[in-house]
């Protein structure tokens, strides 16, 4: 199934590609067309800051941003907007110094290429969204050093936080690294209709449930590395309902609970959970989860690799697992200690092998080992006869 962007959203972007593309177009009639619908301004060219470029844009205008670190706490007014970077994230910073949230997000908004660091709020640290029916496209940004939350047992969403029911909104392609939530979703706490696609959401924390994800509603998460997440109490890497949790891996995570199991890699309920690699993930006295779920209506769970964990599967309300194809064998990464988790060519989760599931885990096959045969000198000359 296809995710499409709600209606106005879709339009909005269509609209700004063609700002986007204004700088490009060669005719002077088209040019003028598409100047008369949308503007694209350039910081610091033509506003010093972004914030003075986006009081000054108008709706499914385009905002352009050069190189440098913008020290900033930025909101959108209301305005759906292009924010972009021309250079990409490692060079092009919006730091909140730690006088809130570092983008507040009250519009439909596609954000490109940047660093987002530094910011605080009890909701959403780094991005912050309010209202109910508001689109976003987040993507190939860098959400990093972010805290939800002034103290322990408070803050959601230390990286992002989105609670939209009424819009739908697409977060790909980012690095989600190093963020805390004094309650839940130390990487992201989301709410409402949201695709979380092919991230890397690693190093973040929390207190109380969901140290990388945090999520209810219709929370599609599909193709992420979910990697050293923690949490105090419980879901050390993705906690919470979700409609969907496809294709992930999962490695590496851990919970500081030493009282009793807790899901340390998946905690989930009523959740289509397939062709994940959960592994390696840990807990005190050994009493970390791969993957905790309480079966009931809606739990489909199969074609997933549950390995190495201090307890692969901690299963409630009656699940049975042993018709669906899900298997605990180790995925033959292909050098995990330099975060490659691309598969070997034999491993058990490669489309090959893995009978009728396909893939297994978000990245297939990249490395093979060698294999070499001894060989008598009679044995080569007959190769060249």
């Amino acid at each position: 199934m296809s995710f499409a962007l709600s209606d106005r959203f879709t339009k909005s972007s269509k609209l700004a590609n063609l700002c986007l593309g204004t700088a490009i177009v060669t005719s002077a009639l088209a040019a003028f067309a598409i100047r008369s619908f949308c503007a694209t301004y350039f910081v610091p060219d033509t506003r010093a800051t972004i914030q003075a470029a986006i009081d000054s844009a108008a709706s499914l205008d385009t905002i352009l941003v050069r190189p440098g670190t913008y020290s900033e706490n930025l909101k959108t007014l209301g305005k759906p907007i292009t924010l972009k970077s021309t250079d990409g994230p490692e060079v092009t910073t919006i730091d909140g110094r730690w006088l809130g949230s570092v983008i507040t997000v009250t519009s439909d908004l596609r954000l490109i290429g940047f660093t987002i660091q530094n910011g605080i709020n009890d909701y959403g640290g780094g991005i912050r969204v309010t209202g109910g029916r508001v689109a976003l496209s987040i993507r190939e940004n860098i959400i990093r050093s972010n805290r939800a939350g002034y103290y322990v047992d408070s803050g959601n969403g230390g990286g992002i936080y989105i609670d939209s029911p009424y819009a739908e909104s697409i977060i790909e392609g980012n690095t989600i690294d190093q963020n805390y939530a004094g309650d839940s979703g130390g990487g992201l706490a989301l709410s409402g209709i949201v695709l979380l696609k092919a991230n890397t959401i690693s190093n973040n924390g929390c207190h109380v449930g969901g140290g990388g994800v945090e999520s209810s509603g219709r929370v599609r998460i599909t193709g992420n590395l979910i990697i050293k997440n923690w949490s105090d109490s419980f879901g050390g890497g993705i906690c919470g309902g979700a409609e969907s949790i496809v294709g992930n891996t999962v490695v590496s995570n851990y919970i500081n609970n030493p009282v009793f199991p807790q899901a340390t890699g998946i905690g989930t309920s009523g959740t289509l959970i397939e062709g994940n690699i959960v592994a390696l993930n840990h807990g005190p006295m050994g009493r970390g989860t791969g993957i905790g779920i309480q079966c009931g209506s809606g739990t489909v769970m199969r074609c997933n690799d549950v390995w190495g964990n201090d307890i692969d599967l901690d299963l409630f309300s009656g699940c049975d697992t042993t018709e669906t194809h899900n298997i605990s064998e180790d995925p033959m990464f292909c050098d995990p200690n330099a975060s490659d988790f691309e598969l070997k060519g034999l491993s058990p989760c490669a489309p090959a092998n893995s009978q009728a599931c396909g893939l297994i885990g978000a990245y297939s096959v990249g490395c093979d080992a060698v294999f070499t045969q001894k060989a008598t000198w009679g044995r080569l000359k007959a190769l060249y006869r």
